[in-house]
């Protein structure tokens, strides 16, 4: 009988003669035959598919499959395949294949697999012994591979497939077989490789999507759960956050080109693709850049016009998509709709405001968006906004992606700096710890950083420039008109094991970033961004494998910090940093080492490092939004290297 026994070993306990002619035969089952591959249910809702007819596998029993035959099972049914050492498969989640080809000897091996729907779990050719090759062969793409662990799955609620390479079968990344474990997938006349830890997926007519690493430590319990026949989430949910990004017009300074894509913002989720359609509604479309409502940033003006939104270059989910116009014309000479990945219709929302109105037009879908189209007759696009959901995970309010600001005037946010340091120079020093200097602790107390003020003349850095402006009026609920919406300062220090900061935040209310993913700048919390090869790429804006971001969640129950990896953009929890958060009466203090050997450098003395510290706000409780940063680099891009500042390790013994 098949036994299951975890996720390491997938399927286990299945025996085949198609690449061992002397198997004896299995005393619980029929008796192997070359050319087919044994099968068995695990449990109810198992059919097998031979001449087009369905027949049901009660739980347990076994059988053999051959070329043109297939297994079908049920939303909680669950089959499980062994050809050999070869092959061992799990399908389960609502599916059916259907065996196209089958030949293996012990020189080579070929098998090819048809899939609808559901879930196929793989773990093909694990000794890679031999020229061997598996494809499968679904819906809307064909997945090969030499040898690899992975799971091909079509969600249930969209036209979509996940390929996902699960890399080797040990916890500890170790490969357990030859070769680089890839899988590729080809849809659209287009070809691209699936790695180990991550995952593309495929819509009807398009080409593979972007690829995605994959938090294994999630991954591994969802498939788990599915085994089981629980309900659980889609495979979507996992591997993708909820986008959070808003666009503004006001950065364009000529209006864009019509058929040729553009970007009003990028964040570490990538970036959003807008194009002016060149054909329009009616006749020809007429675009031009004009401020409509009066808050000192030019739209963009459209005229019988259309503008497509393309969200698959992100990397999270367009869950909400809230578009901010201007009407020009009569009520209902508009509309907002959202499209999946297939390009049909999931929702659509009419512009209904009065001629000079300003409205947001919103979209939730109850599946993500791939795409949108914004369409008017004579009205103007003042920005928009993917609006992530609420702390309890329900759609989020609408939020606008344009204001006019009240009286005119612009609430800058910050108390005016004193006569301590600034960051107008750009560059900040960190003070030399030697042996008979301060000793850093991370304790919440800031003492010895004031001692070391005294002892090596370096003060603290104000914050005192506003570079991203997304809602920096915004006040947090009910808080005290006398305090202070945000400001800050920054000091640090260095040794040969550990670079030291502290801040000083002053905030009007605390909001925490609420998400399960290490993307906290979407709450109120400081950052940094280095580069840590200042000479070797100076001059170059791209971001690359020596440009991190360390971000801290500032909870004083739970504190938290990520390192991010910009050239990959990817995460991870930055566990060995020490971080340690207290409150204050005017906002909070971080203090955090962070070891050199994380970052894989070797500093010394008289180094400059690229550095742009930053703190992020929100004061909308109840949402993960960045609203506002200050940076001690003022024209700071979080993707743009050469617009941080430096960090000088000030030259001292040690």
């Amino acid at each position: 009988m098949l036994r299951r026994f975890g996720w390491s070993l997938v399927v286990m306990a299945l025996s085949m003669a198609a690449c061992n002619t002397n198997s004896a035969e299995s005393p619980s089952g029929p008796a192997p035959d070359a050319g087919a591959i044994e099968t068995e249910a695990d449990g109810e809702g198992v059919s097998i598919v031979r001449d087009n007819q369905r027949e049901a596998l009660p739980g347990q029993e076994q059988t053999l499959l051959k070329i043109g035959e297939g297994i079908s099972v049920t939303e909680n049914g669950r089959a499980l395949l062994r050809l050999d050492d070869l092959l061992t498969a799990d399908l389960f989640h609502g599916g059916e294949i259907v065996f196209e080809e089958l030949a293996a000897d012990e020189a080579s091996a070929t098998i090819t697999i048809r899939q609808t729907g559901g879930m196929l779990l793989n773990d093909f050719n694990p000794n890679a012994a031999s020229d061997r090759r598996l494809t499968v062969e679904t819906e809307f793409a064909i997945v090969t591979t030499p040898g690899a662990r992975f799971l091909i799955m079509r969600e249930v609620n969209a036209p979509l497939e996940w390929i996902v390479n699960l890399g080797p079968e040990d916890q500890d990344g170790a490969s357990s077989r030859a070769g680089d474990d890839i899988v590729q997938v080809t849809a659209g006349g287009q070809t691209q490789n699936v790695r180990r830890g991550a995952a593309r997926w495929v819509a009807p007519g398009s080409t593979p999507g972007q690829s995605i690493a994959i938090d294994l430590k999630r991954v591994r319990p969802w498939v788990n759960t599915i085994q089981s026949g629980e309900t659980q989430l889609a495979l979507s949910e996992v591997l993708l956050a909820p986008a959070n990004t808003l666009g503004q017009t006001g950065s364009l300074t000529t209006v864009p080109q019509p058929g040729q894509a553009f970007e009003l913002e990028a964040n570490q989720q990538g970036s959003v693709q807008l194009t002016l359609d060149p054909i329009g509604l009616f006749g020809k479309p007429a675009y031009r850049l004009e401020d409509c409502n009066g808050d000192g940033q030019r739209d963009i003006v459209m005229e019988n016009g259309k503008l497509d939104f393309d969200f698959r270059p992100m990397l999270a989910r367009a869950l909400a998509l809230d578009v901010t116009v201007v009407n020009r014309a009569e009520p209902a000479q508009g509309a907002l709709w959202g499209l999946d990945p297939a390009g049909d219709e999931i929702d659509r929302v009419v512009l209904e405001a009065g001629p000079d109105q300003t409205d947001t037009l919103s979209l939730r879908g109850a599946q993500p968006f791939h795409r949108a189209v914004l369409a008017m007759s004579d009205g103007c696009f003042a920005g928009f906004s993917l609006t992530p959901p609420d702390q309890a995970g329900q759609p989020a309010q609408p939020r606008a992606a344009a204001t006019i600001p009240p009286g005119g005037v612009v609430v800058n946010i910050l108390e005016q700096p004193d006569e301590r340091g600034s960051a107008d120079d750009n560059q900040l020093e960190a003070a030399p710890l030697s042996s008979g200097s301060v000793a850093i602790q991370i304790d919440g107390d800031l003492a010895d950083w004031e001692m070391l003020t005294e002892q090596s003349g370096l003060d603290w850095t104000r914050f005192d420039t506003i570079t991203f402006d997304q809602g920096c009026a915004n006040r947090f609920p009910e808080a005290s008109t006398a305090a202070t919406d945000l400001g800050g300062q920054v000091h640090f220090a260095y040794d040969e094991t550990n670079l030291y900061v502290a801040f000083q935040v002053d905030d009007d209310g605390y909001v925490k970033y609420s998400g399960d993913d290490e993307t906290y700048f979407l709450g109120d919390s400081p950052q940094l961004s280095f580069d840590m090869d200042l000479l070797g790429d100076f001059n170059d804006g791209n971001r690359s494998a020596d440009d991190w971001q360390v971000d801290f969640l500032p909870d004083p129950e739970a504190s938290r910090v990520a390192l991010w990896q910009l050239g990959a953009l990817t995460s991870r929890s930055f566990d060995e940093a020490r971080l340690a958060v207290a409150p204050t009466e005017t906002g909070y203090l971080l203090e955090a080492a962070l070891p050199w050997a994380s970052f894989s450098i070797t500093p010394q003395p008289g180094d400059r490092l690229g550095l742009a510290a930053n703190i992020n706000d929100n004061d909308t409780p109840g949402a993960n939004t960045q609203e506002c940063i200050i940076s001690t680099a003022p024209e700071r891009e979080w993707n743009v290297p050469t617009t941080w500042g430096t960090l000088l390790l000030r030259p001292g013994s040690r």
